[in-house]
């Protein structure tokens, strides 16, 4: 995020690395994969069973949510940057 005082602007940038593991200790396979720009990814982790459970849960929302909220009812814009300069 780059904060424009003069022009009560915040410029933000969302991106993002997803490392994926597949595999057992002797054929374990790495990927990597690079997102930029806004998009709406939830994560979970968890067992799969009789009775699915989820362990981990992320989604990037709760966290760019309440800080563009702030920015804006603060008088502020928000402005989300895709390509280019911050």
């Amino acid at each position: 995020m780059r904060l424009d005082h003069e022009g009560h602007e915040v410029r933000a940038l969302e991106e993002g690395w997803e490392i994926s593991r597949v595999g057992s200790a002797q054929t374990l396979e790495i990927s990597t994969q690079y997102t930029r720009g806004p998009s709406r990814i939830i994560h979970r982790a968890g067992e799969a069973g009789l009775a699915a459970t989820e362990t981990f849960r992320f989604d990037h929302s709760d966290l760019v949510n309440p800080l563009r909220d702030t920015v804006l009812k603060s008088g502020w814009t928000w402005r989300g940057v895709v390509f280019g300069r911050l």
